[in-house]
């Protein structure tokens, strides 16, 4: 499946480079609702999602994707305000550990649970990856594919970053107010290809606001690439 990662660019090159990629903790997304989109007005559902997420918290990062290439607001919130890039990829892992976010625009009761309320147990994966990859419609824009994986140690920027071999890398999407030159990232593309790091040739573009629509569309003319 065709997807697309919104990044810094500096994150942006050292992906390209080294087929590493930034994981986020749970506990520093910005939706206050993640982890929590069921009702949990009784206190007993909510002691129950407090374990069930207590270790993941800790264990668990999430790598989020999208669908969309081409929304200014994924550019503007994830792309360090259209000064990152937005790198297409293609999801070559299992199947199963590649999840649709459900845009919701009610929380949910907790049926889910009741039974593990009265038999003191917690939900199994399949359950809880349904809690977790629920979110409020408000959201939706964000066309969201995301993908746990085991929490990475931090570098030393404090930044939590894997290797990540299940996304292979196809085409970079330049923002137009990015300070890197279209060049570099020609220039580290190619000798990441070169060295193996991807399977063939990265295609590369620079984007711009759209003349008719409101969308960040390819810039034609190579001419007015920076």
């Amino acid at each position: 499946m065709k997807l697309y990662k919104f990044t810094k660019a500096e994150h942006a090159i050292d992906f390209i480079k080294h087929r590493r990629i930034k994981v986020s903790k749970v506990d520093e997304l910005n939706d206050p609702f993640e982890y929590i989109s069921c009702n949990l007005a009784d206190s007993r559902f909510r002691k129950v999602m407090k374990n069930a997420i207590k270790d993941k918290r800790k264990e668990i990062g999430l790598i989020s994707l999208t669908k969309s290439r081409k929304n200014p607001l994924m550019w503007a919130h994830y792309a360090d305000s259209n000064r990152g890039v937005a790198l297409g990829v293609t999801y070559t892992g299992n199947p199963r550990s590649l999840v649709k976010v459900n845009y919701i625009n009610k929380r949910t009761n907790p049926e889910i649970l009741v039974n593990h309320l009265y038999n003191n147990t917690i939900p199994t994966d399949e359950e809880f990856r349904w809690i977790v990859c629920s979110k409020f419609a408000c959201w939706s824009y964000e066309e969201e594919y995301r993908v746990e994986v085991n929490l990475p140690p931090q570098n030393e920027n404090g930044v939590n970053v894997g290797a990540c071999h299940f996304l292979e890398l196809n085409s970079i999407y330049i923002g137009y107010r990015c300070e890197r030159s279209w060049r570099e990232f020609q220039k580290v593309a190619d000798e990441a290809s070169k060295s193996g790091v991807w399977k063939s040739k990265v295609k590369i573009n620079v984007v711009r606001p759209s003349f008719s629509s409101f969308d960040i569309v390819v810039q034609r003319n190579r001419s007015l690439w920076k």
